[in-house]
């Protein structure tokens, strides 16, 4: 008998902003917990340069402090 389950959803690929893709995660983690969905496999790409710090990583590198963008 296998481990993974054999029904999975995927969501194709949604280019966004960083802000609605972290929304998203959060959406599908909370489904998650409350075991109320069938595992997902997810792949994204942001609409401007992103980072996505998670929230139990309350280090990072110090040369991220002095991190610029240029549109």
């Amino acid at each position: 008998m296998s481990k993974f389950p054999s029904t999975w959803r995927f969501i194709p690929l949604i280019k966004t902003s960083g802000k609605i893709q972290m929304a998203i995660d959060n959406w599908l983690f909370e489904q998650q917990e409350e075991s109320s969905t069938i595992p997902t496999l997810r792949f994204y790409t942001w609409s401007k340069p992103t980072i996505s710090i998670g929230r139990l990583q309350r280090k990072y590198p110090e040369n991220w402090h002095h991190l610029t963008w240029n549109d």
